[in-house]
């Protein structure tokens, strides 16, 4: 059975528009074990599913942060990121670039 955690992932993953896969590998868990768990074939623990959620939430504030750009196709590209910026500062970076003088 799916856990909370991975419904509310879930719903991150799709607001994000990034795969499963991606989301995977930006949390460091196996694509195929996130794939099982999504499916409720599998559990892969309270701490594992913790730190997907954290990663899908922080990627569908960064979604909306880019607004009217796009995410980084690449799931290497998007995990630099995420580790270098807050959502906050991207706002404001995306502000700047589209300001009128």
């Amino acid at each position: 059975m799916k856990t909370a955690t991975l419904i509310l992932a879930e719903t991150f993953l799709r607001e994000a528009g990034i795969s499963a896969a991606t989301l995977a590998r930006l949390a460091g868990v196996s694509p195929t074990s996130l794939r099982d768990a999504l499916r409720g074939e599998s559990y892969l623990g309270a701490e594992r599913e913790a730190r997907i959620l954290e990663t899908a939430s922080r990627v569908a504030k960064f979604k909306v942060a880019l607004e009217p750009l796009d995410l980084p196709k690449e799931w290497p590209d998007l995990a630099i990121l995420l580790k270098s910026r807050t959502p906050e500062e991207v706002v404001g970076l995306v502000g700047q670039m589209f300001q009128h003088n």
